[in-house]
């Protein structure tokens, strides 16, 4: 739904924006303004819409709208500024300057919070859980042999000594043969039940946080079909050498840990489910 009106909204905005720009010209050329006038209404709605959509969303391209938008809006407001100068000193008339400088000064604040943002959202990371795998071999003991008292008529038979071996770590397609296989919706809503049980998922990668130079990363993998990509983000803690994009589309197989609440960019908690000592594998 949110990406609906995400799309919805951006679209909208860009039609209004080249409403703007043609209201522009037909008022400079035929002091008819009207165009202009609800091109900026349409304009400026459509900015709120897609601002909740991305926001709500949990989306990183929040800032980046916000900043592009915000810029252009200023970098226009400052010309009309110079403009309503011009004609304010040429012909008495200070309305440009006036409005010019409204808009400049909104523009800026949001600019500005664009930036913090932004930064924020660099600087906030949930914090990993270090857990030992649940995967790894049973470590191998070492079995001691008790010598009989030699019999002084006999000879005593020494009793060859046993080692055990390691049992092999699977592999990712045996894992992936006795994973259980699960919907977003039953993960969720029956979360308890799953807890520790190992569960095979498959995805698109919507974000990619690493822990330093280490080889750990805590990822968000939407893991529901829609008509526009992979909807319902899972949280996946994982350790390995495979250096994931956003974009990619990854199969896993992992431990139910329980659910993980966050704070969204707008402040709003957002609740999905957690998934520990996850194997995965890259499949585009």
């Amino acid at each position: 739904m949110l990406d609906f009106l995400g799309v919805i909204s951006f679209l909208v905005f860009t039609a209004a924006f080249i409403g703007i720009i043609a209201g522009l010209i037909i008022g400079v050329a035929r002091k008819r303004w009207r165009m202009l006038k609800y091109s900026s209404l349409v304009c400026g709605a459509a900015s709120v819409a897609l601002v909740l959509a991305l926001g709500l969303s949990g989306s990183e391209m929040l800032p980046v709208f916000l900043g592009l938008t915000s810029l252009a809006a200023f970098t226009a407001a400052f010309i009309g500024i110079i403009v309503g100068l011009i004609i304010g000193i040429s012909r008495k008339r200070w309305q440009t300057l006036k409005y010019s400088s409204i808009i400049c000064g909104i523009a800026l604040a949001v600019l500005v919070l664009a930036f913090i943002i932004d930064s924020e959202t660099t600087n906030t990371t949930s914090t990993a859980s270090n857990l030992s795998p649940r995967l790894s071999p049973p470590s191998a003991s070492t079995s001691s042999i008790s010598i009989a008292t030699p019999i002084p008529t006999a000879t005593p038979i020494p009793t060859a000594t046993v080692i055990p071996t390691a049992t092999p770590t699977p592999t990712f397609h045996e894992l992936k043969e006795i994973a259980k296989r699960v919907t977003y919706e039953e993960l969720y809503r029956n979360n308890e039940t799953y807890i520790a049980d190992l569960v095979y998922l498959k995805g698109e990668v919507v974000q990619v946080v690493a822990d330093g130079n280490s080889d750990r990363y805590r990822l968000r993998v939407a893991i529901t079909p829609s008509d526009y990509g992979y909807d319902d983000p899972v949280f996946i803690h994982y350790k390995g050498s495979v250096r994931l994009l956003e974009g990619d589309i990854v199969e896993i197989v992992g431990n139910v840990k329980g659910l993980l609440t966050y704070s969204s960019l707008l402040g709003g908690p957002i609740t999905i489910p957690e998934i520990t000592d996850a194997r995965l594998q890259l499949i585009n």
